[in-house]
């Protein structure tokens, strides 16, 4: 999904409670990788693909780099948007210069379902790919998602990681057994004066396809000097889910070993059980090139 327009502010803000949720999860599982693994033979480097804000990436360099002595990082984010890189990179420019310092950020435009990434990336060296909120699930396209794992597998350096997080299809056909379902939220900005209600309405999966189609809609609710202003934001996204096994199969094709299946983040994160198939909607899986 290349996201636009208004959608692109209001991001960080729609995710935030998801986003604080989350962020142990990725600070955690990053951070003890590098404790195991001081890099002497190249940068230290973390590539999040559909990087969005960087409302993960970001967050996740300045922990890296605040607990690790002497530690310098590259982090580099990959996504379609060209809006979203540029937030992306606005957001960079207010770090404190120290940051800056210590953790090189990067943003490119990329198409990730391509075959080659090279263009792009060149011949860098990447020690952990991670993509967060079930995006692999969200390019809706098989061909698209072995594309992304062979491409993760040619970048990673030997022990390197690959952590991602994938729609559970064993809970969601729990989920999706009504043709509906809606879901709400309110979420103000630091001035108080901006809330969203978001919710979705979600096809049944289709079994024999492994495909579902979701429909989202935001709106942005404002107070400003006319009065009630409101705004809203349809979009249609197509999953296309892979089963533990299927994604194991994958991964394995490509040299990537599944060291590890939780349930989703959030759930990690916060300390809660890690119940796969009974309570997460995601999967979260910490493979390592072989």
């Amino acid at each position: 999904m290349k996201w636009s327009g208004k959608i692109v502010e209001l991001y960080d803000l729609w995710w935030r409670r998801d986003t604080e949720a989350e962020l142990p999860f990725w600070k955690n599982v990053t951070c003890e990788y590098f404790k195991k693994k001081r890099v002497k033979d190249h940068a230290p480097c973390i590539v999040e693909l559909f990087s969005g804000t960087g409302r993960i990436l970001i967050p996740v360099a300045q922990y890296l780099i605040s607990e690790l002595s002497d530690f310098q990082l590259k982090a580099v984010g990959l996504d379609f948007s060209a809006e979203m890189n540029a937030f992306f990179s606005e957001k960079v420019s207010r770090l404190d210069e120290g940051t800056r310092k210590k953790a090189s950020f990067v943003t490119y435009e990329l198409d990730l379902s391509s075959k080659d990434w090279t263009k792009v990336l060149g011949d860098l060296t990447v020690d952990i790919f991670i993509i967060p909120f079930n995006h692999l699930g969200l390019i809706g396209d098989p061909q698209a998602q072995e594309n992304i794992v062979r491409n993760v597998s040619n970048y990673l350096v030997q022990g390197g990681l690959f952590i991602l997080v994938d729609y559970n299809p064993q809970t969601r056909r729990e989920e999706d057994k009504r043709q509906e379902k809606l879901f709400k939220w309110i979420t103000a900005d630091e001035n108080n004066n901006r809330v969203l209600f978001n919710w979705r309405k979600s096809n049944p999966l289709d079994l024999q396809h492994r495909y579902a189609q979701i429909t989202y809609c935001i709106e942005c609710v404002e107070w400003k000097d006319g009065g009630l202003h409101v705004e809203s934001f349809p979009m249609s996204m197509i999953i296309y889910y892979n089963s533990p096994e299927e994604l194991d199969v994958l991964l394995s094709k490509y040299g990537l070993k599944v060291e590890k299946r939780l349930g989703g983040p959030k759930d990690i994160g916060n300390g809660k059980p890690d119940f796969l198939e009974k309570q997460s909607h995601s999967q979260t899986v910490i493979a390592r090139k072989t």
